[in-house]
């Protein structure tokens, strides 16, 4: 094919056309499906080229409005089950469906079609699969036996409120997946047990919105990585309990509103852990420590943690002698635990402070009390300072003022400013060049980029 620009007065050459089918097949694949097919309209050799693509991206939540009548969402899941049929019958039998992503509005009306969808996916030996439900009739779909037991699919991604019911078998569940990201708010005892039947498993990644499980059982021999997500409904006095048997686990990342009890088995693995506990400090009774130090006495050969809790206690926690980054989020009432974990991590060399959940109206009424002695790290090791949302109130210079004084093998401290003026921040600088400091070659910086 040869285009003529008439502007110009030259041919332009039509290059996409020359490529061979596979890799056009491969282009298409990353367009929603409904575009793919809309491709078949450009001319002769393209009017198949969409049947072959691997790839399928059927979305029907993007084409809905929810404020229209609930006549015209029936006409619009109707077109759209159309549709998904036509792509499903079209496509070469012959070829393998490599990733499947669906998005629908589940009713009575649909539910055995949409069963129908997903298990033609299995059965052209799906590698991926993406399900995204949505619905107002509280309408449950169960995900179909074949998902459990399929032998080719790696990566499951479910995403929904709580209208997904998990059954799985009870032998020979999920062979060959290694990648699990479930969004959603279960309430389903059925969910309790379903990753401890995940013998490949390296990657779990849970989105638990509201949830009201009361446990949570998570044995993975090959499992890798952990990422868990969990907003608990702080209106009703409900707890959560995270078991984890994962003997190869290397990364962990854990955010929840409210504590709950994690006991971590063989978790000699861990290397990474980002740790993040929003709201405990209205409850009463020394239990209100427990669990998070428990989880940091558990995780201790970390070599890179991120840690952000109004609520543990700087006592009683073994050396974190791997400990390379350091990543704390500190509040007004817990500066004591700065020290303690530098006393306890020798051979850190970087250090981020984040003062995002500082107040000057709280911080008036605490103060930092140094360490009686220099930590190892600050007088042997560390090397990079940076301090997010600095705001310049007493305790921070003071802290600022004992990492530079005592930080002898300090290259750079970076000084991330929040909510100050620029004159006061030029003020504040001045400050800093007064200061002592443990080395000749340190750096100080401020600046207002984000520190990550």
């Amino acid at each position: 094919m040869v285009l003529k620009n008439k502007s110009k007065s030259r041919v332009v050459k039509d290059r996409i056309s020359a490529l061979p089918d596979a890799l056009v097949c491969h282009i298409l694949s990353f367009l929603e499906t409904k575009k793919a097919v809309s491709t078949s309209v450009l001319c002769r050799r393209w009017r198949s080229l969409w049947k072959s693509v691997p790839i399928l991206d059927l979305d029907m939540l993007d084409m809905l409005d929810f404020d229209e009548e609930e006549l015209k969402i029936k006409e619009a899941c109707a077109d759209f089950g159309t549709f998904v049929d036509g792509v499903l019958s079209s496509r070469d039998n012959s070829l393998d469906i490599q990733s499947f992503r669906l998005g629908f509005y589940l009713s009575n009306d649909n539910r055995d079609q949409i069963d129908g969808w997903i298990q033609t996916a299995i059965r052209h030996n799906a590698v991926k699969l993406d399900l995204y439900v949505d619905n107002e009739d509280s309408n449950l779909f169960q995900l179909p036996k074949c998902v459990f037991t399929s032998k080719t699919l790696e990566h499951l991604k479910l995403k929904s409120l709580d209208y997904i019911i998990y059954r799985p078998p009870t032998s020979g569940c999920f062979p060959s997946l290694k990648f699990l990201h479930i969004e959603a708010s279960p309430n389903q005892e059925s969910m309790e047990n379903l990753f401890s039947q995940c013998p490949v498993l390296e990657d779990l990644t849970l989105d638990l919105d509201e949830t009201r499980l009361k446990n949570l059982n998570i044995c993975a021999p090959k499992l890798k990585r952990l990422r868990v997500d969990m907003i608990t409904n702080i209106f009703v006095n409900y707890s959560c309990n995270l078991f984890v048997n994962a003997p190869e686990l290397e990364n962990l990342h854990l955010h929840i509103d409210d504590l709950l009890n994690c006991p971590l088995e063989n978790a000699k693995s861990i290397v990474e852990a980002d740790i993040a506990v929003l709201f405990c400090e209205e409850k009463e009774g020394p239990a209100l420590f427990n669990p998070v130090n428990a989880l940091l006495t558990q995780i201790f050969r970390v070599k890179y943690l991120s840690l952000s809790a109004p609520c543990f206690e700087a006592c009683d926690l073994p050396a974190f002698d791997s400990l390379n980054k350091l990543k704390l989020a500190l509040h007004c009432y817990n500066w004591e635990f700065l020290g303690v974990i530098l006393k306890i991590s020798p051979n850190l060399e970087d250090l981020v402070l984040d003062y995002e959940a500082l107040s000057f109206k709280e911080c008036r009424e605490h103060q930092w009390n140094p360490p009686e002695f220099v930590p190892i790290c600050l007088s042997s090791h560390l090397k990079t300072i940076s301090i997010k949302a600095f705001k310049g109130g007493r305790v921070e210079m003071e802290v600022a003022e004992y990492l530079l004084k005592n930080g002898r093998s300090l290259k750079k401290m970076t000084i991330l400013t929040g909510g100050v003026l620029y004159t006061e921040e030029k003020e504040l600088y001045k400050e800093f060049l007064m200061f002592q400091r443990g080395s000749t070659a340190c750096q100080v910086e401020f600046t207002k980029r984000r520190i990550y």
